[in-house]
């Protein structure tokens, strides 16, 4: 498990946790959790950036967490619906989505910054078309990395712009991202259905290592810059965070 007790990142994380924490939620479905990778690439960018901790604590559990709601809400699926388990199941299922959509509203809503609001919600409507894009093209047996990239770090480009990172930074988001997804073996109905998934994992690991070597010095923190240069290895997966 991945842990970081030198800085912020852990009271980041456990204010993430505390407003996370729904005891029936927690009995009934399974852990909250997001990928190293994530979790470290949100933190340093809002880090980064905020200039107090009530401003990153809001954004980095607003971010997390509208994450988790929208992988929750692509996991429903019609499925089996003839047990009453399976109905609750897939009730608890939604609810939960919804749960987490409105807790991460209410943290963008306490910062009074309308324009991060705005940001947030026009990176959702994208991620929810490029998830929408990824089913019909591989309904018609195709598959276009380009959407994977949108779904997986649209929010997080959005708000790189946002605060002024280069085009360089932004790049190396966009492709770590995607990496770590692919690196974590999501069980979903998109990563499920991608064919080739390792020649597109080592496609991945070789744009992010000539993305870091472009990339100014300074521009990444030696511990995420550390933490992308151990992902490029073959053998490397991705480890999760509980929430």
């Amino acid at each position: 498990m991945f842990q970081q007790k030198i800085d912020g990142l852990d009271n980041a994380l456990s204010y993430v946790r505390k407003r996370a924490n729904y005891p029936y939620l927690k009995e009934n479905l399974a852990q909250l959790a997001s990928i190293d990778t994530e979790v470290l690439i949100s933190y340093e960018l809002i880090n980064k950036h905020s200039h107090t901790n009530k401003e990153l604590n809001h954004i980095m559990c607003a971010l997390l967490l509208i994450k988790q709601a929208l992988d929750i809400h692509e996991s429903v699926t019609e499925g089996d619906l003839t047990s009453e388990k399976m109905r609750k199941q897939r009730q608890l299922t939604v609810l939960a989505g919804d749960f987490y959509s409105g807790l991460y509203y209410r943290e963008l809503a306490m910062l009074e910054k309308p324009q991060l609001i705005e940001i947030f919600a026009e990176a959702i409507a994208g991620i929810n078309q490029a998830r929408a894009n990824s089913y019909q093209a591989l309904q018609a047996g195709k598959f276009k990395i380009e959407n994977l990239i949108l779904a997986e770090s649209y929010i997080h480009q959005h708000l790189a712009r946002y605060f002024g990172e280069s085009t360089e930074y932004i790049n190396v988001i966009k492709t770590a991202m995607t990496l770590a997804r692919l690196k974590g073996n999501k069980n979903n109905v998109i990563d499920v259905k991608i064919e080739a998934k390792n020649l597109w994992i080592q496609f991945l690991e070789t744009e992010l290592t000539k993305q870091l070597n472009k990339i100014k010095n300074g521009e990444l923190s030696d511990r995420l810059k550390n933490h992308l240069t151990a992902l490029i290895q073959p053998k490397h997966e991705g480890e999760l965070i509980i929430l």
